[in-house]
């Protein structure tokens, strides 16, 4: 479904998560990386190492950047039912 699971994966420490938002008033994403995965009481802790907002990609560190440009792509994919953007580790 578009809803539905698009791409399962194990977290890991040092993994990077994308979020992204968007709407009419504009759009963003925020990278974080991941350091602490707590199995049994599912704490998570990490860092915001990116944030892009609204077209500017002035302090965006450029390697990551198609990451978040798949990013914006996913979430703006109407009905999507496919994974924009995979590395393996």
């Amino acid at each position: 479904s578009s809803n539905g699971d698009h791409a399962i994966f194990v977290a890991q420490s040092g993994m990077l998560v994308v979020v992204a938002s968007g709407d009419r008033n504009g759009e963003s994403v925020v990278i974080y990386r991941l350091h602490e995965i707590a199995r049994f009481d599912e704490k998570v802790t990490g860092e915001e190492i990116a944030r892009y907002e609204d077209g500017d990609w002035a302090d965006f560190p450029s390697q990551l950047r198609p990451v978040a440009e798949a990013t914006l792509a996913k979430a703006f994919c109407y009905h999507c039912r496919e994974t924009h953007f995979s590395a393996a580790t």
